[in-house]
């Protein structure tokens, strides 16, 4: 079986070996031979998937043109929060269950832990003018992200 369109915005994998595809015409859930492909007929708002990210505990995160969704034991669950609901860039999940999103209005956390934990908070990038917009990122292991925005490569720590 054949991916359901040939450009690839990202590629996550668990833990248990299943591969997450995001393309230009959906999200592909590949384990082994067998492929199933989530797009507008599964009630997603936008089959133009960005970008995709695995959490520890098996939920596939995917940034889509239209917003965040989330696919969840084969349900997919679109979030709704203030400032996610366009294009979504970048997302990324780290060891401790948080959930990092880059969008054209910036850098985006859902905490794992703490009194924010579960909700959506924007956070202020340093050495950026104003909210920049976050094409990529990625996790350093140490706590911080790496993010690239159209000024350049940014190292971002938590204050």
């Amino acid at each position: 079986k054949y991916l359901p369109d040939a450009w690839v915005n990202g590629l996550a994998a668990d833990g248990a070996g299943v591969m997450y595809v995001a393309t230009n015409a959906g999200l592909v859930r590949a384990e082994g031979a067998t492929l199933k492909v989530f797009d507008e007929n599964d009630f997603i708002d936008s089959e133009v998937m960005t970008d995709v990210a695995v959490a520890a505990d098996g939920v596939a995160w995917v940034g889509t043109l239209e917003g965040l969704g989330m696919l969840k034991d084969g349900k997919w669950t679109a979030v709704k929060a203030d400032g996610l609901n366009g294009g979504i860039n970048a997302v990324a999940t780290t060891v401790d269950g948080s959930v990092w999103v880059g969008t054209d209005a910036g850098l985006w956390l859902r905490s794992s832990s703490g009194k924010s934990k579960g909700s959506w908070q924007q956070q202020a990038v340093r050495g950026a003018r104003g909210a920049t917009p976050i094409k990529d990122l990625a996790p350093d292991g140490k706590g911080g992200l790496w993010l690239l925005s159209p000024e350049g490569l940014i190292h971002w720590q938590a204050r």
